[in-house]
């Protein structure tokens, strides 16, 4: 009798193990994994734009997407700064970034859901004909304008788990968009 009594209290705690493991996973492995990324966007020989992409990478474990963990959605709002290269003499010191989850809305905080498009803002803008500048939120009839040179773009992400993810890039502002890039 006592045998059949340790058989099913095993059966019944592997049972309960199965049954909580999937939660202890989805706590572990389901966290926002936000990463951000500059890069120099074409608008269609109107200009080019330096953008910074906010991303949440989806789970990729065969194991873990079988068992049913995914990647948790997160709120995110970030800041940037542009300093000169060399001196460090600062043309923008940490504005609030207006992010875009989608073509025409944007706002100060946005939330991210992981694999969908990633969210952005746009740090520098170099139409045609015009100065490169970077548009503020607080006044976007005016923009702080961005002289030719070599600048240091600083990026950082807060999420709604209190993390922050920084990025930093060198770019130069030439006298023509064509002359615009990171390096």
């Amino acid at each position: 009798m006592d045998t059949w009594l340790a058989i099913a209290g095993i059966v019944i705690g592997l049972w309960a193990l199965a049954m909580a493991a999937p939660p202890l996973f989805q706590m572990i492995w389901g966290k926002p994994n936000v990463s951000i990324e500059l890069k120099k966007s074409d608008l269609s020989g109107r200009g080019v734009q330096i953008r910074c992409y906010i991303s949440n990478k989806p789970v990729t474990n065969r194991f873990l997407r079988t068992i049913g963990v995914v990647r948790q959605a997160t709120e995110i709002f970030g800041d940037y700064s542009v300093s000169e290269y060399g001196t460090g003499k600062s043309i923008i010191h940490f504005e609030r970034a207006l992010i875009g989850t989608d073509r025409d809305n944007a706002s100060l905080q946005a939330t991210l859901f992981p694999a969908t498009m990633p969210a952005r803002f746009v740090l520098i803008a170099h139409l045609n004909e015009l100065p490169a500048i970077s548009i503020s939120h607080n006044h976007p009839d005016q923009g702080t304008i961005i002289p030719a040179g070599k600048y240091v773009a600083r990026v950082k992400v807060f999420t709604g788990d209190h993390s922050v993810i920084s990025a930093e890039r060198e770019f130069i502002v030439g006298p023509t968009p064509t002359e615009t890039y990171l390096l």
